[in-house]
């Protein structure tokens, strides 16, 4: 009833006043704020003073749609661990061993429990935030922490990492070398 009041110091029509509190307020009930957009436009003729449209905004926000996506993903999330849970323990290590034997395909090789230590045979290094590879005796090598091992340099490029720009240059440097003897 207050509401009611307060809206029609400003609004005298009844009529308006009753399908805004009747059909439009319940549509807007649940939202958290954005139900207008202000559009400026031209000044108006005579005067110049600065106009601007305010509509309601009825349709549902960007911000809406991401937040019930947010929200079916963490159902989702819940609903894999509490499967994950009732899985047995027996089919867990064997999941480990395969991504262990090579995670991005034959010639490579998960870390192990020191990243720093490389695998018998997996001198490489891969990082797969960058999708690059690094090389022993370059000068990113001991600065990067290894997320997979690569037995050779084709292994690390079949599964899709490259060298750093900088290693790329001085590799072409090197092969236009060997091409010149």
């Amino acid at each position: 009833l207050h509401n009611i009041r307060q809206i029609a110091k400003v609004i005298r029509d009844k009529d308006v006043i009753h399908r805004l509190v009747t059909d439009i307020g319940p549509f807007f009930a649940d939202r958290n704020g954005g139900y207008t957009r202000i559009t400026k436009t031209m000044p108006r003729k005579g005067d110049n003073a600065p106009m601007a449209v305010i509509e309601l905004v009825s349709q549902k926000t960007v911000t809406d749609e991401a937040e019930r996506a947010r929200r079916v993903a963490a159902s989702q999330q819940v609903a894999e661990d509490k499967a994950a849970k009732a899985q047995p323990v027996a089919d867990v290590p064997a999941a480990e061993e395969t991504d262990t034997a090579a995670p991005y395909g034959e010639g490579s090789h998960a870390p192990l429990d020191d990243p720093q230590e490389a695998p018998e045979g997996f001198d490489i290094k891969g990082n797969a935030d960058s999708m690059l590879y690094h090389l022993p005796g370059t000068s990113f090598y001991d600065r990067t922490v290894a997320e997979v091992w690569f037995a050779t340099a084709e292994a690390a490029e079949a599964a899709g990492f490259a060298l750093p720009k900088s290693q790329q240059e001085a590799a072409s440097e090197e092969s236009a070398e060997g091409d010149e003897a």
